[in-house]
C-alpha cells in the first residue's frame, strides 16, 4: 500500500519546474562511499527531497547515513549549499529526504530570491 500522507510541517518549495541541470548536487557520504549525483527535488531551511538518476548510484546512499554536500549548482548560484551536511531521514526507490545538520541558516524567503526567474510552486 503506498502512502502519500505528507508529514513535513515546513513549507518547502518544489523544484520540478526548474531545469534540472539548475538543481544538481554533489553528495559525499561519509560512509566512505563513492561520491552521488542528484537532483534537488524540494527543498526547505530544514532539508530538502533528493532523486538519484544513475541505477548503479542508488544503493550509496542508505537509510541513516550522513552526507556532506559538496556543491550545488541550484538556479546558477554555484555554491549553494557547500560545505552542508545532512542525514538521510527516509528512502523510497531512487528518492531521499535529508533533514540539514543543521537547519539552513537562510530564510524560505532568501530560498526563494535565488529562484526568481525560474519557475516554481510553494508547498505547505
Amino acid at each position: 500500500m503506498k502512502n502519500n500522507i505528507e508529514r513535513r510541517k515546513k513549507e518547502r518549495i518544489e523544484l520540478k519546474t526548474v531545469v534540472e541541470v539548475l538543481r544538481m548536487c554533489d553528495i559525499a557520504v561519509m560512509t566512505g562511499k563513492e561520491d552521488v549525483d542528484v537532483t534537488i527535488r524540494d527543498i526547505s531551511t530544514t532539508g530538502m527531497g533528493i532523486e538519484v538518476s544513475e541505477e548503479t548510484s542508488i544503493n550509496r546512499i542508505d537509510l541513516g547515513d550522513n552526507l556532506f554536500i559538496r556543491g550545488c549548482i541550484f538556479n546558477d548560484n554555484i555554491g549553494f549549499l557547500s560545505s552542508q551536511k545532512a542525514s538521510v531521514v527516509w528512502k523510497c526507490n531512487n528518492k531521499f529526504g535529508l533533514r540539514f545538520t543543521p537547519e539552513l541558516d537562510i530564510n524560505l524567503d532568501g530560498i526563494r530570491e535565488m529562484l526568481i526567474g525560474g519557475s516554481y510552486r510553494l508547498l505547505h
